[in-house]
């Protein structure tokens, strides 16, 4: 019974997910530079970062944003928005849970997108991997836009808002036709549904008020 006992716990073991922080840390120090730089060469090549990994920097990222979001709304928007809602920790939490929304409404889409009208199948660790790496540059360039022209007009914040769903559809548009093996419908057709299907999907899971739970 002893020797039933000590077979089974190495596979309950191998079950469990067990997070190293320090690793991940690590790994998105290392890849940080080339992601910034040179993201297209990393996408390319077979590098392959943790699950948890790239969960994390994704997560990161939803904070950076949301906190340039909270900044500028409170100190850049001349208060306008005070009168329809209130700018504090609220609004923090909430536009952090919105992109949090957004980057997994994205990552869910686009792997069934490649799968299902691309034929391109991936491990969830090695798409994952080039989801995270292209958002960095793009979370980078969106809180520039937002912190130093945000404050600049109040006309940029539907600038910035634009500026969004462009980069984030240029995202699953690069990510599509890097790795597409076949298309199964017209390229342009199935981008253009695909797009839009996105568009209102995040609209709307981001719609969900998170201070009435």
């Amino acid at each position: 019974m002893d020797n039933d006992k000590n077979f089974d716990e190495p596979k309950e073991q191998k079950s469990k997910i067990n997070f190293d922080f320090g690793k991940s840390l690590n790994e998105t120090k290392g890849i940080l530079k080339d992601a910034i730089i040179r993201p297209h060469s990393v996408v390319k090549s077979n590098h392959i970062i943790g699950i948890e990994t790239s969960i994390l920097i994704l997560l990161i990222l939803s904070i950076i944003i949301g906190l340039c979001n909270f900044l500028f709304f409170k100190f850049g928007f001349d208060g306008l928005l005070s009168m329809f809602t209130e700018i504090g920790i609220m609004f923090l939490i909430t536009g952090t849970l919105s992109w949090i929304i957004t980057f997994a409404a994205g990552y869910i889409s686009l792997y069934m997108l490649l799968k299902f009208l691309g034929n391109a199948k991936f491990s969830h660790r090695e798409l994952l991997t080039k989801y995270a790496v292209v958002n960095i540059p793009f979370a980078a360039i969106f809180c520039l836009v937002i912190c130093f022209f945000g404050f600049l007009m109040i006309d940029l914040f539907v600038i910035t808002y634009v500026f969004a769903l462009m980069l984030y559809g240029v995202i699953h548009i690069y990510l599509f036709l890097v790795h597409i093996n076949k298309p199964k419908f017209d390229l342009y057709w199935t981008m253009a549904g695909y797009l839009l299907v996105l568009t209102v999907l995040t609209y709307m899971l981001n719609g969900i008020d998170f201070s009435s739970f």
